[in-house]
C-alpha cells in the first residue's frame, strides 16, 4: 500500500513537472518568434540601411562609371533588404503604435532614398558638366600651348601646368 502511494506520488509529479516544461517551452517559443525575431528584424534592417548609406557614399565620391553604377546596384539591393526586414518585422503580430511607428518610419525611408536620387542625379550631373568643362579647358590649354612653344617638352610641361591648375 505504501509502495502504491509512492508510486501514484512519483507519477502525479512526474506528470506535473511535463505540463510545467511544456508551458516554459511554449513561452520560450512565444518570446523568441515576437521578441527575439523582431529585434533580429529590426537589427539587419538597420544594417541594411547602413551599407546603402556607405554605398551611396561610395557611388557620390567614385569617379569611374563602372565603379558609379557597382555602387548604385549595391545601394539598391541594400535598400530592398532593408523593406524585406521591415515587411518581415511587420509580420510579428505589433502593436497599434509599432505599426504607426513603422509606417512613419517607412515614409521617412521613402523620402530619405528620393531625395538621396536626386542629390546623386545632381552631383553626376555637376560632375559630368566639371569634366566637360575640364575637358575643355586642358583643350585649350593644349592648343595655346602648341602655338606659343614648338618643344615637345615644353607642350607637356604647359598641359601639365594647365590640368594642376583646373583641378585646383
Amino acid at each position: 500500500m505504501i509502495m502504491a502511494t509512492i508510486c501514484t506520488i512519483v507519477i502525479f509529479l512526474g506528470l506535473y513537472s511535463l505540463y510545467n516544461v511544456n508551458q516554459v517551452n511554449n513561452s520560450l517559443n512565444s518570446m523568441y518568434n515576437t521578441s527575439l525575431m523582431s529585434t533580429q528584424y529590426l537589427a539587419k534592417a538597420d544594417h541594411s540601411f547602413q551599407q546603402m548609406r556607405v554605398a551611396k557614399y561610395r557611388n557620390i565620391v567614385a569617379t569611374d562609371p563602372q565603379e558609379m553604377q557597382t555602387y548604385s546596384n549595391d545601394a539598391e539591393n541594400n535598400y530592398t533588404d532593408t523593406e524585406k526586414y521591415l515587411k518581415q518585422y511587420h509580420s510579428t503580430g505589433l502593436s497599434a503604435r509599432e505599426t504607426a511607428d513603422l509606417n512613419t518610419l517607412q515614409s521617412f525611408l521613402d523620402e530619405y532614398k528620393t531625395s538621396v536620387a536626386r542629390m546623386v542625379a545632381g552631383f553626376s550631373v555637376q560632375l559630368t558638366s566639371h569634366a566637360e568643362q575640364t575637358s575643355s579647358a586642358v583643350s585649350q590649354t593644349a592648343s595655346a600651348a602648341n602655338e606659343i612653344a614648338p618643344s615637345a617638352a615644353l607642350l607637356l610641361d604647359c598641359a601639365i601646368v594647365s590640368i594642376r591648375a583646373v583641378i585646383a
